[in-house]
Parts: C-alpha cells; structure tokens; sequence
C-alpha cells in the first residue's frame, strides 16, 4: 500500500518525530514542574524521565503494530485517529496566546516523579500513534531500524533538553512562544495532512489530480 506522508526517508521521519515528541513543547512545563529541585536532583530524574519514554515509546511502538494486525484495525484508521488528535490538541495551542490566563494556584509541594512527567509532557498519545503507524507500514529490518533510530535520537535530544532546561529557557525563552506558535500552526497543517491521506486510503476522498 502506498504511504505518501510516511514511506520516506530518515529526515522527515525525524520531523515528525521532533514535532510531535521532541523537546519544544516540554522546555516551558519540565521547568515549571522541577521548580523545586536542585540541578543535581533535576537531572537525575531528566536521565529517568528519558529512559523511560524511550523505553515505553518502542515498545508501545511494537506492541501497537502488534494489535493493529491481531484486532483487525486498518492503518488509515490509526492515521486518522492520530491526526484528529494532533489537530486539536495544535488548535490548543494556537489559542492558547487569545485566552484569559488560568488562575495562579500555587506550588502544589508534591515533588514530581518520572512517571508523571513522561505523560504527556514527553510522549504524546498523536506522537506515539505516529510510531505505530511507522512501524506497521514497516516491511523490512531496515527500515525498522530507521524508525528506531530516529526515535531514539529525538528521546536523547529530550534528555538533554531536560537536563539542562532552565539554562535553556533562560537563552531562548523570549523566542520560546513565538517558535511554539510556529510548531503549532506546523502541527495543524500535519494533522490535516494526516487525516487527508488517511481519508483517501479509506476511499473516503479521491486522489487529487
């Protein structure tokens, strides 16, 4: 079956992956939420946080691949899905500058855990949609391997995104919003790329002309 958004080649394949899994949209909420550790602390739970979402983002990867073929369920179906999720969570995003600021409620004193940040602050359910649907239209070993790889080089750029976040922020926070603006408008016309093809391969839409 032909995939024209996701049979290519290793650079796009990192786009999506930087786009919908990499550290951006995590810089801003990592260093709100470690507020109150000390570098050393921070660091130890960024090396934790990546392991395990790299960890999780594989092997949910294969075991999605898995499933999708045992229960029956079409990829274009997976893309589909995908897409409807990265678009409203990008349309989020988008409004996010138009709208009242939520109400300050203060530090809530519990100390953050691997666990929680990994979901969804580094792995997003439309980025781990993205891996399995790669990975299920995947036909060889090599190929699969690229994915893999691709993979892990985005969680290692979201190690050292974390580790060393407030230095980070403080370099690039005045462009911060105004690039996750970007992102974000980049991630609707994704999703709306996404579900497109997803539509045709369905035999929802014709192919254009």
């Amino acid at each position: 079956m032909s995939e024209p958004d996701y049979a290519i080649g290793g650079q796009k394949i990192f786009t999506l992956f930087f786009v919908t899994l990499g550290p951006i949209k995590l810089l801003g909420p990592f260093v709100r939420a470690t507020a109150s550790l000390t570098e050393a602390e921070l660091r130890a739970l960024s090396l934790r946080a990546a392991g395990i979402a790299a960890v999780i983002a594989v092997a949910g990867g294969f075991l999605g691949r898995a499933l999708l073929d045992s229960w029956g369920i079409p990829i274009d179906v997976l893309r589909l899905t995908a897409g409807l999720i990265l678009f409203v969570v990008a349309f989020q995003l988008v409004m996010t500058p138009y709208q009242a600021p939520p109400a300050s409620t203060g530090p809530s004193g519990e100390p953050p855990t691997a666990a929680k940040l990994v979901f969804p602050m580094v792995l997003t359910p439309y980025g781990i949609a993205a891996v399995i649907a790669l990975l299920a239209l995947s036909k060889g070993t090599g190929r699969t391997g690229l994915i893999v790889g691709m993979l892990l080089a985005v969680m290692v750029l979201n190690l050292l995104a974390m580790a060393f976040a407030r230095p980070l922020l403080r370099a690039i926070g005045p462009g911060l919003q105004a690039l996750g603006v970007v992102l974000s408008v980049l991630q609707l016309a994704l999703a709306l790329q996404i579900m497109l093809a997803a539509l045709r391969g369905l035999g929802v839409l014709g192919t254009p002309g």
